[in-house]
């Protein structure tokens, strides 16, 4: 019965990685939210929302704009949303946004390929290129901090 506990022990110490004293806490991730179904009602006042269907319909990435950093933003290779945004619109307050392209080296480099001021939208066949988008209001964003989006 010894020996089954100090397995246990063992295993239950493997299996919890939380942080020690000398191990900081990861910083906490920039929220954002998924809907499988949304519309322009269900995108909030300070995110930029992003729809896979025109006329702002279908899967909806709503990621937030207010306590980002200059520079900082999202990156959602891997979802429905990579090459494939129908509808758009920048709901985030503080000035305006900017959008990216994954260069197609497999590097994680980015090319800014346009900026949108706080209230644009677009409503049919927006981009078949964006994979990023960052806070950016001075328009000068180079060096990216991105998270990435993790879902549908």
């Amino acid at each position: 019965m010894r020996r089954f506990m100090a397995v246990l022990g063992l295993a239950a110490a493997i299996l919890f990685t939380g942080p020690t004293a000398s191990q900081a806490a990861p910083a906490a991730i920039p929220d954002y939210y998924i809907q499988i179904e949304g519309d322009m009602n269900d995108c909030t006042l300070g995110y930029l929302c992003v729809w896979s269907g025109d006329h702002y319909s279908s899967r909806l990435l709503a990621m937030r704009g207010e306590g980002l950093a200059r520079c900082e933003g999202y990156r959602f290779e891997g979802t429905i949303w990579q090459d494939n945004v129908r509808s758009i619109w920048n709901r985030a307050q503080g000035g305006p946004s900017s959008i990216w392209n994954r260069r197609a080296d497999g590097s994680f480099h980015y090319a800014k390929y346009a900026s949108l001021g706080t209230g644009y939208r677009h409503d049919t066949a927006f981009s078949q290129i964006m994979d990023a988008w960052v806070w950016d209001p001075a328009g000068t964003c180079q060096n990216l901090r991105l998270w990435h989006v993790i879902g549908a």
